[in-house]
């Protein structure tokens, strides 16, 4: 009911959705991916190769990257992901002052949000790079299992091990995502610093692990369910692609707002 009363919640998706299509454009473009695809569905439509497909792709792909359009590619990368985490911290400044005072005070105040800037935007920048860290170490060292552990002396894989090492994998960075789920609620409901604001969200998974659970779980199969309906309307002619864009921002909003009452709730 609070989402659907409150549709200026969806303005700062809507402004981020935007500028990375514009972003990823200017990629596109800069970086000569663009000229490189024409030319490959130019290379494919006259028949060249006898026999072409993924392979022979990543092949022409290497070779782009190695020639001259490595350092083009790089640096617009670069360029690009910079660009896309910095503008998605002003999205979440934004989007979850909105949600923080619609929670608690049953109005979005989108000029009081926007005005959070200054207070929480260098703190969203810290929490996502240290976020970015701790996904990154899980990942390095559940490779250096895999490489220590599931692979023979001759260079042959142990299959067995490697599913039960990326098994595990899964199930750390499941818990981890839900040990960090309330991260934004406490910010800005706290105004806590990165590395206390992660701190409270880990003891809130803690000493209250079944919540934390149940929380997860009706977010994932309600995006779930969510997601399913959502691609069945992608079939509809024209109008498909929009509905399928919207719902997805409402659902994802309905999971921020349902986890920041859930937040005021436990506390």
């Amino acid at each position: 009911k609070s989402l659907f009363t409150s549709l200026e919640l969806l303005l700062p998706d809507i402004a981020d959705t935007l500028s990375s299509f514009i972003a990823l454009t200017a990629f596109a473009y800069s970086s000569g991916l663009v000229w490189f695809y024409q030319g490959y569905t130019s290379y494919v439509g006259i028949g060249q190769p006898a026999n072409y497909g993924v392979e022979d792709f990543i092949l022409r792909f290497a070779d782009f990257i190695r020639g001259k359009g490595m350092a083009r590619f790089v640096s617009s990368l670069i360029g690009f992901i910079l660009f896309t985490f910095f503008a998605g911290a002003g999205r979440d400044c934004m989007k979850y002052g909105m949600v923080r005072r619609l929670v608690n005070d049953g109005k979005t105040k989108m000029i009081e949000a926007w005005k959070d800037k200054r207070v929480f935007y260098f703190k969203i920048v810290l929490m996502k790079a240290k976020v970015f860290l701790m996904y990154t170490i899980l990942a390095v060292l559940f490779g250096l299992l895999i490489a220590g552990f599931g692979i023979n002396d001759d260079g042959s894989y142990k299959a067995g091990i490697i599913y039960s090492i990326l098994g595990l994998m899964l199930i750390a960075i499941v818990l981890l995502h839900i040990a960090l789920m309330f991260r934004y609620a406490i910010m800005f409901n706290k105004k806590t610093g990165s590395w206390k604001t992660i701190k409270e969200s880990f003891n809130i998974f803690r000493r209250k692990t079944k919540i934390a659970i149940i929380v997860f779980l009706v977010t994932v199969l309600t995006m779930f369910v969510a997601g399913v309906l959502l691609f069945l309307l992608s079939n509809l002619q024209y109008m498909g692609f929009i509905l399928n864009m919207l719902g997805s921002l409402l659902i994802g909003t309905w999971a921020e707002l349902y986890i920041f009452y859930k937040y005021k709730g436990i506390n």
